[in-house]
């Protein structure tokens, strides 16, 4: 056995001193809730306050007439391809529970600009190339037209490691406000619906056309189980209420290994009757299109 290098014996057992601790600690950091902007309108999540409830219709006229407010978005403003589908594949999943405290909690600012085309985000994150790779793949921008200032981060843990629903939510309205658009969630909001990793139940959709093609997105923007080449899915969840499973520190990937066989099972039961049929994994479109009945689908003129 070789003794261990000198850079590695001094380091070895010795403190090391921070030298990023100084600037937060004296009231110097630069973090997103710190961002102003011309113009800028703030966004509010509205949050059920029932643990258990079914959401029959949401009216939002009251709030509309409240001075100040420039827009209200819903679900069904903002994505809802399910009422058009021929085809739903359908699973459910459910976790544990693991949270996370970041020093600064999730937040947002998205300034768009009409003139060019163009989307500036100061986000609180630990991955502002895949924060600008979500945005690009959500708005369906090229990506050089979003940029992604990433200040101090204000501590992660994992939670800030993906975009979540509210980040998807300010980009999709930043388009449809007349200023940038800033979103800072509290501490009650974050222990209440920040990314947490299990206790939750997933529940996954993937919608199809009457030829089986996909009409939703990709399992990609949610960094699940991944591969090259999945059947597109859009990724819900049923709250009761709580937050949805992030990257938090720790294991998750016992969890996961089961999803991948049962939304390929989801889709082989709702691909049936196209006479689809699950025959090796991964599941790409490439082995979709291969069975005898929907390649026959495709070569009608």
């Amino acid at each position: 056995m070789s003794a261990p290098p000198a850079a590695a014996a001094r380091c070895a057992g010795a403190r090391t001193p921070r030298v990023e601790d100084p600037r937060p600690l004296t009231g110097h950091g630069t973090f997103v809730d710190d961002v102003v902007r011309p113009g800028m309108v703030h966004a509010h999540f509205v949050r059920s306050p029932l643990a258990r409830a079914r959401i029959l219709g949401v009216d939002a006229a009251e709030a509309l007439a409240l001075p100040g407010v420039h827009a209200v978005f819903t679900a069904d403003d903002l994505a809802d391809v399910f009422v058009r589908a021929a085809h739903v594949a359908r699973e459910t999943f459910h976790q544990q529970r693991y949270a996370a405290l970041p020093m600064e909690t999730r937040g947002l600012v998205a300034e768009w600009s009409p003139s060019s085309g163009e989307m500036t985000i100061w986000a609180s994150t630990q991955t502002p190339h895949e924060t600008r790779l979500f945005c690009s793949r959500l708005l369906r921008l090229d990506e050089h037209r979003i940029r992604v200032v990433m200040r101090d981060t204000g501590g992660g843990f994992g939670q800030k490691a993906v975009p979540q629903r509210e980040d998807m939510c300010v980009m999709l309205a930043a388009r449809k406000v007349p200023g940038p658009l800033k979103w800072i969630e509290d501490r009650q909001e974050n222990l209440i619906a920040a990314g947490q990793g299990r206790h939750e139940h997933g529940d996954v959709r993937i919608a199809y056309d009457e030829d089986g093609n996909p009409l939703t997105t990709t399992f990609m923007d949610y960094l699940l189980p991944t591969t090259t080449e999945v059947p597109t899915i859009e990724y819900g969840h049923l709250e009761s209420p709580g937050p949805r499973a992030g990257g938090d520190k720790g294991v998750g990937e016992g969890g996961a290994i089961g999803s991948p066989p049962a939304v390929a099972n989801a889709v082989a039961d709702a691909l049936a009757p196209l006479g689809v049929k699950i025959t090796r994994l991964p599941l790409s479109p490439a082995s979709i299109v291969e069975s005898p009945d929907v390649a026959a689908r495709a070569a009608r003129p």
